[in-house]
């Protein structure tokens, strides 16, 4: 079966631009966790928070919402949840964390530093869309026929 994906905001609020994830949602994991039962990682995190760290171990996730509205804190949570919760059975290696800037990627890695310890971050495949793609076109572009020694360039590049 194909992963599906869902788009929910990282708080519930007026917003036209995203569908609101009801927290009462259980999460996808074989444990459901009461406020006060919750692991460390995802104990400072609100209930439409923790249904959104905790959504569907199989299920890709895309977090819209505004500034300072808690993505990155919903999204480490949400890989820490995924590699450290006995019931999803996945390694750092099975995860990939793609970000739209390389400063949103370096503080992702940072905070995961923390949550689930360097060794596990490093293990993770964790970058901007352009470097994601590009590490796996390195990897596996001889498959289509693309050396791996490529260069990217843009516009400015000509």
């Amino acid at each position: 079966m194909a992963p599906t994906k869902s788009t929910v905001p990282a708080e519930v609020g007026p917003s036209s631009h995203s569908h609101s994830l009801s927290p009462q949602l259980p999460p996808s994991s074989s444990f459901v966790y009461s406020q006060n039962q919750r692991p460390p990682y995802l104990a400072s995190l609100s209930d439409t928070q923790f249904a959104a760290a905790t959504y569907g171990a199989s299920k890709s996730l895309q977090i819209l919402a505004g500034p300072g509205s808690g993505k990155t804190r919903v999204l480490t949570s949400r890989v820490a949840w995924l590699i450290l919760d006995p019931g999803n059975s996945l390694q750092p290696e099975d995860v990939v964390v793609v970000t739209f800037t390389n400063k949103a990627a370096s503080e992702m890695k940072k905070r995961l530093d923390v949550l689930v310890g360097p060794e596990r971050t490093a293990r993770l495949i964790i970058g901007t869309f352009h470097a994601t793609c590009a590490r796996y076109l390195r990897k596996y572009g001889q498959l289509i026929d693309l050396r791996n020694n490529f260069s990217i360039m843009d516009a400015d590049d000509r």
